[in-house]
């Protein structure tokens, strides 16, 4: 019996220490100036397995994608769009192409009372020499999280704002604005390990959104759900409408995955907080061809060289040169004009020199 009672306790610890909360400098260091990610989608997909509720192991490892963009962390002050956007905190630029379209977009984020809030994005696209700018506006700012994320959180929130678009065309402007009011209800129905695209097992939670639309009297009700990492991997699938499932293989509109600062060699527990001492971790993918992602940490703001060297010790790249602040940084290595072979890649900072190998092979 008393082998049996050791056994449960066991288990059910275990079980305790698999769930992971999200915190507000996890939001924080996703956000962090001059931080880049990828983030892939796949549009043609028709179905995909979930999984389920409570403890499971979500597996993604197969999914491939026909559309990629990267974010970048930049500077509130840097957004042309901060003005339309009072309280804005954080400010991520991305660039995207859609049916050959291409849009440049700022999205604005705050963290307020331990709430996760959207403050608004702004658009900005050029169809055959019409432009166009798209601002989305909520007031309040939209609640995306109330943090910590935990297994079993819970919420409704209301939505209020608006999209206001404005077309240039023969030298006047063209402003058409649609309400937007909806109701989002999101669970924390899951939790377990996440099998991402590019090879890494982390811990996540799963998150499901029920939103309901309200569009010229017109009610519709959108489902997704979410799979997060502390470090910022999140997998996002977005149901076709009239799909209800919370389980199992459902129909889908499209797939999405985003990288974060996680590794494959199992370093992401080093993200959970700020850094107590200069790292290079090893690039992510490794071999790889030809772009992959080189992380470092700094336990203090200062000038930071980092740079990427051939085995003949001439400099092929200069990938960081100028003052950075405190935390973790990850920088998009493009070698698709060198040769394959054996690289170095080199960071310097406040008197320290730390050099790691890596391997291009096309």
């Amino acid at each position: 019996m008393k082998k049996y009672i050791l056994l449960v306790l066991a288990l059910c610890f275990a079980s305790v220490q698999a769930q992971i909360s999200i915190t507000e400098s996890d939001v924080a260091l996703f956000y962090q100036q001059d931080y880049t990610f990828t983030t892939h989608v796949n549009n043609t997909l028709t179905s995909i397995d979930i999984g389920g509720i409570g403890q499971q192991v979500y597996d993604f490892s197969a999914l491939t994608f026909d559309m990629t963009y990267n974010s970048q962390g930049k500077s509130v002050s840097s957004s042309p769009y901060l003005a339309e956007y009072p309280g804005t905190q954080y400010s991520l630029y991305y660039e995207t192409v859609s049916q050959g379209i291409p849009a440049q977009s700022w999205l604005h984020t705050s963290i307020v009372g331990g709430k996760y809030q959207l403050n608004g994005i702004g658009t900005n696209t050029t169809v055959q020499g019409i432009n166009t700018t798209i601002k989305v506006k909520y007031n309040p700012a939209r609640v995306l999280y109330n943090l910590p994320i935990t297994y079993n959180s819970t919420a409704t929130i209301s939505i209020n704002g608006v999209t206001e678009s404005i077309t240039s065309f023969f030298g006047q402007n063209i402003v058409n604005s649609i309400p937007l009011i909806s109701s989002e209800k999101y669970t924390v129905d899951g939790y377990g390990k996440l099998k991402t695209p590019d090879g890494k097992t982390l811990d996540c939670l799963r998150v499901r959104s029920e939103e309901t639309h309200t569009v010229n009297g017109t009610t519709t009700t959108s489902i997704s759900y979410g799979f997060i990492t502390k470090t910022g991997e999140q997998v996002t699938v977005s149901f076709k409408e009239g799909v209800i499932a919370n389980s199992g293989i459902v129909d889908v509109n499209n797939v999405s995955y985003s990288e974060g600062r996680g590794s494959a060699t199992g370093i992401e527990e080093d993200f959970a907080t700020m850094p107590n001492d200069f790292k290079l971790y090893q690039n992510y993918p490794n071999p790889f061809n030809p772009t992959t992602n080189i992380t470092y940490a700094l336990p203090k703001s200062g000038n930071v060289q980092l740079k990427v060297y051939d085995i003949l010790g001439n400099e092929v790249a200069d990938l960081v040169n100028g003052t950075k602040d405190a935390g973790f940084h990850t920088v998009n290595f493009n070698a698709s004009n060198l040769a394959s072979g054996m690289y170095i890649y080199s960071l310097r900072s406040e008197g320290i020199n730390i050099n790691q190998k890596m391997l291009l092979m096309k």
